[in-house]
């Protein structure tokens, strides 16, 4: 294992709360990037450019672009799933929650 994947595992075991808002930062800006020129066309200079720090942060955060592209999958899941357990057990009928339900998931894929 290398140094800084060493330093990396040692910072995410128990984040700080800094480290966690320029992780999540570094996710949304990756977001907009993919979002707009997908996965094989982005750079990770262009995704660092984007909240004003260097490639080589990223890298503290993350081992790859495709790592981060995961991350980013996985935030989107997350916020799914979380807007599903709310409509599910939300107020409604079975009908009018599986409606949402479905609204939801297909908004989502629209969105994300």
């Amino acid at each position: 294992m290398s140094e800084l994947a060493r330093k990396r595992q040692r910072a995410s075991s128990v984040p700080s709360r800094a480290y966690s808002q320029r992780r999540q930062a570094m996710i949304s800006a990756a977001a907009k990037v993919f979002r707009a020129k997908g996965l094989s066309d982005t750079r990770l200079q262009e995704i660092s450019g984007n909240i004003g720090v260097d490639r080589a942060s990223l890298y503290y955060y993350f081992d790859s672009k495709e790592q981060l592209f995961c991350a980013v999958i996985l935030e989107s899941i997350e916020e799914v799933v979380a807007q599903t357990q709310t409509i599910s057990t939300g107020p409604g009928s079975c009908r009018a929650r599986l409606t949402d339900l479905i609204t939801n998931v297909v908004s989502a894929f629209g969105d994300h």
